[in-house]
């Protein structure tokens, strides 16, 4: 039984896929068996390549026209062109292309124009040199004149390979016949090249003569002035302003050939600047005389003086003895030396009496002998000396006869109608050798004056044009800080600032001169001061007591744990402060006034100053009710307080003020007259705001101490609370409440606490239980459906959670975005490479061509 043959359709054949290309992720829940379910969940490939696609069709449009210009040029011969017509358009271009079907005879014809043709693939090469073509270059051929030095082809031949051929027949213009030996011949090139080297001599030397010429009438020109002229012409005319660069590129091409200024030390400089004061001292002077007879005989006086002056500082220091009419002895034996230490028991403790004699020291000083004088100079000179001695003397002797301070004082008062006199001080002053002639001068300006007199005086005196002139700074700064004190007694407050500046700049060149005056003046005060052993307090500090204080902190740093000047006169002001009298309302106002001073003091270092909480508490208790208990109700307690007049009460208000009396700011002056020109209210209420001013810096200085805060300002608080407010205006009440409500909240914060502390001990968790959690509604599909239910913050943690899978996802893209740019730029890099090597090979083969043509004519004979 034959089989029958069935026909075998083929089947469709099923791609089967790439087990690489598909990912799976498993799912976290089961199946009811306990199996875990696998699905595909996408092809990365086809993925990653449909996101590549998209990327080309995006940024990598984007990439690629970077910096392009969306504009269309027709680049077609003349057709941009609006003059010419279309039959002119027409035959150009058919020009243009009859010209390239013809071509080139020759690749480097450089007569040739190039003209650009995108559909050309050849491209035109030009010969170029230093980046210009050769066709543009002039050229600049040697004749034969110019080569004297050579001789010509024809006659080299003729003379090396011709033997007798040299011998030449010459017919001259007058038809003589003439044969030229070799001999002849070469006595002709010899006479030919020495004419023509002296012709050209004689070019150069015309040359060299012209421009001598030229320089000499331009120098000419420039002296006269002419060029200046020329030159601000041209200035005015370019009107153009030319920039920075510009400007520095024309003064170095200007001033190139000018030779650098030697740099001047300290000593030339103010050698010049003394010498220039001088100068214009001359003319001021000058300016001012009307006769001229007068300024010629003021002119002669002044040049002699000069010259004695000179004399006397030429003289060499010796020593000096000089005795008084009783015979005591003027001169120290030793003069005590500026590196030894001196004690403040050693100081001079007189200030004033330490000024007369430092004042004889410094002129005896001066005093030398030049033993390159005749003798009849050095007996003038002696004599001389002796009389300004006598002079100095009897000058100490009026000035002790005087009292300590002066008394009136002539000060200059600028007003609204006095003009600036700047212009009339000196530039040049003699050198103040007594403290009458400093006052006198200084009294003549006006205290804005002082700055610039003070100036002056020093670069005349600077220390750098004599070393000398360092003593007599140091006298200056005594002068100075006499005068300062004579304008605290006078009360001249408007005047002390001045001062102060005056001071500062003499201190700045003698230093430890000035700390020493400084604790002289400081010593002399303290002796005044100092009280008897049973007095258990003093008068209120005076005015000139007070300003030395703020002068002391305005010179010297009072934040050092130990100065010589200010530790002394810290502890001087401490000791003041404790045993002054509080017998008035002034004496008060003196006392805050001294206490604001020794808190700005300790402001940087924060010392602690128990002396000063005391007296602030004690004001305090002057400014509140008295209830049984308080100290000053015992006679006993605070000795410096008096019980008479209502002591007690000083600073209590009793009457509700008037609003003027409220709006009235006190002069600190006023505490120191001994007449009344405000109310007594007017002075309690500016007084007791600076009290609460002190109190709230001090508060702020101690903040640091918290343990023992509480102990300091308790009791300040509780006589705050005390104070009746209702007869205090609104601005000093709220004060009041702000400074209360300041010291009560870090009374509260810095309390230590009442119970002990101890170190928190953490509650050690128990292990869970084991018991089984029986859930009702439980889903094995989602397990923690009902844990996120009664979660509230469910849905942000879900949100939360979103925006950082699409920040992880945008990242990723941002990367692949960043990766792709990358690879576009190398691609788009290896591209221009190549075809710059092509290029370049190109050029180089063609080159070598040309080089191995050139090796053959040069090879081959002619």
């Amino acid at each position: 039984m034959a089989k029958t043959n069935k026909s075998r359709e083929r089947k469709p054949k099923v791609d089967k896929p790439n087990p690489f290309d598909l990912k799976f992720a498993n799912r976290k829940n089961m199946t009811a068996k306990g199996a875990r379910r696998y699905l595909p969940v996408g092809k990365p490939s086809a993925a990653r390549s449909k996101a590549m696609e998209k990327r080309e069709k995006t940024i990598g449009v984007e990439y690629r026209r970077q910096g392009c210009v969306n504009q269309i040029v027709d680049h077609r011969i003349a057709e941009r062109s609006n003059l010419l017509s279309a039959e002119e358009k027409a035959s150009l271009r058919f020009a243009a292309q009859k010209k390239k079907q013809i071509g080139k005879r020759n690749i480097f014809n450089l007569e040739e124009p190039k003209e650009k043709d995108n559909n050309d693939e050849e491209e035109d090469y030009v010969f170029t040199h230093k980046g210009k073509s050769l066709s543009e270059i002039q050229r600049y051929e040697r004749g034969e004149e110019d080569d004297s030095n050579e001789l010509d082809g024809d006659v080299v031949a003729l003379a090396n390979f011709g033997g007798k051929g040299l011998d030449v027949k010459l017919t001259d213009e007058e038809g003589n016949t003439r044969t030229f030996s070799r001999k002849d011949v070469i006595n002709e090139v010899i006479s030919n090249s020495k004419n023509a080297k002296h012709i050209r001599q004689m070019a150069k030397d015309d040359i060299t003569l012209a421009t001598e010429n030229n320089d000499e009438r331009f120098k000419l020109l420039k002296s006269q002035g002419l060029m200046d002229k020329l030159k601000d012409v041209q200035s005015k005319s370019n009107t153009r302003v030319m920039e920075d660069y510009d400007e520095i590129y024309q003064t170095l091409l200007a001033d190139g050939g000018r030779k650098a200024m030697p740099t001047l030390s300290e000593k030339e400089k103010a050698e010049r600047e003394a010498q220039r004061l001088a100068e214009l001292e001359k003319e001021r002077l000058k300016r001012m005389q009307s006769d001229s007879d007068d300024s010629d005989n003021e002119k002669q006086g002044g040049v002699d003086e000069e010259v004695k002056t000179a004399k006397k500082q030429k003289k060499k220091v010796t020593f000096n003895i000089a005795y008084d009419e009783e015979g005591n002895l003027l001169t120290p034996l030793e003069k005590i030396k500026d590196n030894e230490h001196i004690g403040a028991d050693e100081e001079v403790d007189d200030f004033y009496a330490d000024n007369d004699d430092a004042e004889d020291d410094d002129d005896e000083m001066g005093e030398a002998e030049d033993e390159e004088m005749d003798e009849e100079e050095e007996s003038e000179d002696e004599e001389m000396d002796d009389e300004e001695e006598e002079g100095d003397i009897e000058e100490d002797e009026e000035d002790e006869a005087e009292e300590e301070h002066d008394t009136t004082l002539n000060l200059k008062v600028r007003t609204k109608t006095t003009k600036d006199a700047t212009a009339n001080i000196p530039f040049t002053f003699d050198m103040p050798k007594k403290y009458t002639t400093f006052r006198d001068l200084y009294s003549g300006f006006f205290p804005d004056q002082w700055h610039t007199v003070t100036e002056r005086l020093i670069k005349c005196y600077h220390p750098s044009l004599n070393p000398k002139n360092k003593n007599l700074i140091a006298k200056l700064f005594r002068f100075s800080l006499r005068f300062y004190d004579a304008l605290a007694k006078n009360l001249a407050s408007e005047q002390l600032q001045s001062m102060i500046s005056v001071l500062r700049q003499f201190q700045a060149l003698n230093k430890p001169a000035a700390a020493k005056i400084t604790r002289s003046l400081l010593i002399y005060k303290r002796n005044h001061y100092r009280p008897a052993g049973k007095v258990v307090s003093r008068p209120p500090p005076t005015f000139d007591l007070i300003a030395f204080f703020s002068c002391v902190a305005e010179l010297y740093p009072t934040s050092d744990h130990y100065h010589p000047v200010c530790s002394p006169t810290f502890t001087f002001a401490v000791e003041v402060l404790r045993f002054s009298q509080i017998n008035s309302i002034k004496s008060c106002g003196i006392v805050i006034l001294l206490a604001k001073i020794l808190m700005k003091w300790v402001q940087e270092s924060q010392r602690y100053i128990p002396e000063l909480v005391n007296i602030t508490r004690l004001l305090l208790n002057l400014a509140v009710e008295k209830e049984k208990g308080d100290f000053l109700l015992d006679p006993f307690a605070y000795r410096n307080v008096s019980r008479k007049n209502g002591g007690i009460d000083l600073l209590v208000i009793k009457e509700k003020p008037k609003a003027k009396e409220c709006e009235t700011l006190l002069d600190s002056l006023e505490l120191f007259k001994s007449e009344d020109t405000v109310s007594e209210n007017c002075i309690k209420i500016n007084l007791l705001g600076s009290l609460f001013s002190v109190i709230d810096l001090t508060v702020d200085v101690y903040d640091r101490l918290k343990l023992a805060f509480g102990a300091i300002f308790t009791p300040h608080l509780q006589f705050l609370l005390r104070i009746d407010q209702t007869k205090y205006p609104p601005q000093l009440s709220s004060a009041l409440n702000e400074l209360t409500k300041k010291i009560s909240d870090k009374i509260t914060e810095y309390n230590p606490r009442k119970s002990r502390q101890r170190k928190e001990i953490k509650k050690i968790k128990m292990i869970k239980m084991l018991d089984p959690v029986i859930d009702d509604d439980f889903d094995s599909e989602k397990p923690y459906r009902k844990a996120r239910k009664q979660d509230p913050d469910s849905e942000v943690k879900r949100l939360k959670k979103l925006v950082r899978n699409e920040k992880r996802g945008a990242l990723k893209e941002l990367r692949l975005d960043a990766s792709y740019i990358s690879a576009a730029q190398q691609k788009k890099n290896e591209e221009v490479r190549a075809e710059r090597n092509y290029k370049t090979k190109r050029i180089i083969s063609s080159l070598q061509g040309q080089e191995s043509e050139y090796k053959k004519r040069t090879m081959k004979k002619f």
